[in-house]
């Protein structure tokens, strides 16, 4: 019996840490795209005006995102592209997936995480993140392209991001494993 409980107890907490709040983000058909540069403050403001900004071209099959075309024949040789998103909690962890076709920078809240200047296709997957990086209320993270070498250009984000549990959750926990066992102890 008291291996039955402590197995349920273990599945509980399990539960609640696995389906913590998770925010993921990824380069898609939303994300805002400009070609000629835009003026300062495109990748590390929030409030900047894109609303002349054009929303990508996407490969719904790789999240692989562009302006115009993903064709280097059919659009520009450079692209910036931005998504502003929002969390209702700190960050526990971020490890982000991200690829270039061929060169560019990634940028998250005007912080630079990544300058590739490598030439050809390049993809950083399991990029950590540092979490105070993000700030709880509204994100922005920031993409700049550079093709250089045909057929094709692209930018690709995939960022899944673990947001810290609320403490009414953790007290919940508690109560619910200090009931069980009592409850335990009455029946043993």
């Amino acid at each position: 019996m008291r291996c039955a409980l402590i197995m349920g107890l273990a599945g509980v907490l399990g539960l609640t840490a696995a389906s913590a709040a998770d925010v993921m983000v990824v380069s898609d058909a939303t994300w805002k795209v400009t070609n000629p540069a835009p003026p300062t403050g495109w990748n590390s403001d929030v409030d900047f005006d894109d609303s002349g900004w054009g929303n990508a071209v996407e490969n719904p099959s790789n999240h692989n995102i562009w302006m115009i075309s993903l064709q280097s024949a059919s659009g520009p040789n450079q692209v910036w592209a931005r998504k502003v998103f929002n969390l209702s909690a700190p960050v526990a962890s971020a490890v982000g997936h991200f690829g270039f076709d061929d060169n560019g920078q990634l940028y998250l809240n005007g912080h630079l995480l990544i300058d590739d200047t490598g030439g050809g296709a390049t993809v950083f997957n399991n990029f950590v993140i540092d979490p105070s990086f993000f700030v709880v209320g509204d994100n922005l993270i920031a993409m700049h392209g550079i093709d250089t070498i045909a057929p094709f250009n692209s930018l690709n984000a995939q960022l899944p991001i673990t947001l810290v549990p609320e403490p009414a959750c953790a007290w919940l926990l508690a109560a619910s494993a200090v009931g069980l066992l009592a409850r335990a102890r009455k029946r043993g």
